[in-house]
């Protein structure tokens, strides 16, 4: 059962509302397009995921979509946060294209597409950052 239905971030709602008043050759304009490409994109895939939860039982699986948290000294952030009687699944949702490899010894991703080469950090390292918070 859905416990915290998702939502589109107020982040993505914000630079939507900056990119419609921005002029065209405006130079900070072509970075906030950008992010606000990478935000719709994770979201997709956030929403991807839902046809998936979808299958799982409604009385045996609490879902929380969005959580923000504090351990007592400071807040994160979890996509999704699967609870059962048994167990507490955090599921970190990436939507990217192109080769991916991991570099765990660097605790980092590399992502090839179009190329290009880009580092982002490790979403296993995030995921495991964010076990430790919860507990």
């Amino acid at each position: 059962m859905i416990k915290k239905e998702r939502k589109v971030s107020d982040f993505i709602t914000k630079l939507e509302a900056l990119i419609r008043r921005m002029p065209e050759m405006e130079p900070g304009r072509e970075r906030a397009v950008s992010e606000l490409n990478k935000r719709r994109a994770g979201y997709i895939g956030e929403q991807k995921l839902d046809y998936y939860l979808s299958f799982l039982d409604e009385k045996e699986y609490w879902i929380y979509h969005g959580l923000r948290l504090s351990n007592g000294s400071q807040f994160f952030q979890i996509d999704t946060l699967l609870l059962t009687k048994e167990f507490a699944m955090i599921l970190e949702v990436k939507n990217w294209n192109g080769t991916i490899i991991f570099e765990p010894e660097f605790h980092q991703l590399i992502r090839i597409h179009n190329e290009k080469e880009e580092a982002f950090h490790d979403p296993i390292s995030q995921a495991e950052h964010q076990s430790r918070q919860l507990k």
